[in-house]
């Protein structure tokens, strides 16, 4: 019988990361989970990772840190790359040593990568959207201008393009969770071979979930549910436009997820309800009680909500 190997997964921020970290523990393959801010133990919350807690590392210091900066008005691009450059620095070398495999996500993993290789071995990164050299040109394909998503027809950041580079070409892998995503990278040069298309999955928890839909009061609005962070990434501007010209008054459109409210407050129609970021459980109960999901995303790795 060939022996399990050891995995190191490190993420900085979020996304799906800790529901990662769980089916690696699940699968007898994790030897630690590096993030920002993290807590050890079965729940619902976004953060909560059931895994054994000698297995978390956390510096949630690092992440505050970042969030401090990016609200008051630094670069975002900027802050977030030098978050994830801190990040990668702080996991010891003891601890890419101890392991066979090491694990990181896009954007976050240039240095972990360069160590990795340096100790001999395997790196694997998880790619969790289209590269951003195609943004552009698939926003054009749909007919998009440059005012619907300006961030997409700029320039990466120099140091930001680089990082991503010698991600690509250091990953003896690259995780991507659609044919999608798989093609972007293509497109810009990543060879086709290195690229493996692993879709997300849903556990469980949201199939029961998805058994106990409230059944909807006679009467009552139409309730329509836009899960993810408020951005022109999101489609958010196209939604808004589209839900005020509707001018029927008679459903809601509840958007669920963080990110600042204001300028979309401004371009929110009547029904319009702004719900912020939930933790899983709240997530399934807004689902439970909603009749329609709406996913305008524009670009992304995945379409998990759907």
């Amino acid at each position: 019988m060939s022996k399990q190997p050891k995995v190191l997964l490190a993420h900085p921020g979020i996304q799906h990361a800790p529901r990662l970290a769980e089916q690696l523990e699940r699968q007898g393959v994790l030897a630690r989970f590096w993030t920002g801010w993290a807590k050890a133990g079965v729940g619902t919350g976004k953060r909560q990772v059931a895994i054994p807690s000698e297995k978390l590392r956390t510096r949630p210091w690092v992440e505050w840190m970042a969030l401090v900066m990016n609200r008051a008005g630094l670069p975002g691009e900027r802050v977030w790359h030098a978050r994830n450059a801190i990040f990668q620095k702080m996991i010891p070398d003891s601890e890419i040593r101890s392991v066979d495999v090491v694990v990181g996500f896009d954007t976050a993993s240039w240095i972990l990568a360069e160590r990795a290789k340096a100790c001999g071995k395997r790196f694997i990164l998880e790619q969790s959207i289209g590269h951003p050299g195609s943004r552009a040109a698939e926003l054009k394909k749909i007919g998009c201008s440059r005012e619907v998503w300006p961030e997409a027809f700029q320039a990466r950041l120099g140091m930001v393009a680089s990082a991503e580079r010698k991600e690509h070409e250091l990953a003896d892998r690259i995780v991507v969770a659609s044919s999608f995503a798989r093609r972007t990278l293509v497109e810009q040069g990543v060879p086709e071979a290195k690229v493996k298309v692993l879709p997300y999955g849903v556990s469980e928890e949201f199939l029961a979930q998805g058994r106990k839909k409230k059944e909807r009061v006679p009467g009552s609005p139409l309730r329509f549910l836009c899960l993810g962070h408020l951005s022109a990434r999101k489609g958010l501007r196209q939604l808004l436009e589209a839900w005020s010209g509707l001018g029927h008054g008679k459903g809601e459109l509840v958007l669920m997820g963080g990110g600042e409210q204001g300028e979309w407050r401004s371009l929110a129609g009547a029904g319009v309800i702004f719900r912020g970021p939930g933790s899983r459980a709240e997530v399934l109960a807004e689902m439970a009680r909603c009749d329609v999901l709406v996913f305008p995303s524009l670009f992304e790795g995945f379409g998990l909500d759907i």
